[in-house]
């Protein structure tokens, strides 16, 4: 009587007609299935439908994580009050090439994100030349002028550095 050949990896009892026993065989397939789903991923990733699915999250990402950061000052730079603090942005979120920038926003409350900043921005903007310096308005304005191009991996970098100061400010 011819015995059965041992398993190829342990020399343990081979499971049904393969080469290994029952443990590693169903690892290999685990691999194997773990491998299909990495490849079918890197042809995924390709796409341009999931590229702007990633930038969309990233984008949502980046905004609320800014705005957290922006809101930790605490109070109004304007007024002083410290309840119903909004994040406002100088050139607004439309201008991508500053759109994520700390230097184009400001910690607001409510009543002068709106009352003062939009329906007042002449005001506003004296404002502005008050608590800014000229080179820090020019520094922006230049900024705001130049092309954004944002890549998923840039996108990914900032959102990095933007959690990582509001863990800072956080502990």
């Amino acid at each position: 009587m011819k015995l059965p050949k041992p398993c190829k990896e342990c020399s343990g009892k081979r499971y049904g007609s393969s080469s290994w026993c029952r443990s590693h065989f169903f690892a290999r397939e685990r691999a194997k299935r773990d491998d299909r789903k990495a490849r079918a991923l890197t042809r995924k990733l390709g796409t341009k439908t999931f590229q702007k699915s990633l930038f969309r999250k990233l984008k949502i990402k980046l905004d609320k994580n800014l705005s957290l950061l922006i809101r930790s000052r605490g109070l109004c730079e304007r007024c002083g009050k410290r309840d119903n603090l909004q994040a406002s942005h100088i050139y607004g979120r439309a201008n991508m090439a500053v759109r994520w920038s700390d230097e184009n926003l400001q910690c607001l409350c409510a009543g002068c994100h709106r009352f003062f900043w939009h329906e007042h921005p002449q005001e506003a903007q004296d404002w502005l030349r008050t608590v800014r310096t000229p080179e820090q308005l020019e520094a922006l304005r230049l900024a705001s002028l130049e092309k954004a191009t944002w890549t998923v991996e840039k996108m990914a970098i900032r959102l990095a550095e933007i959690q990582a100061k509001l863990s800072a400010v956080n502990s």
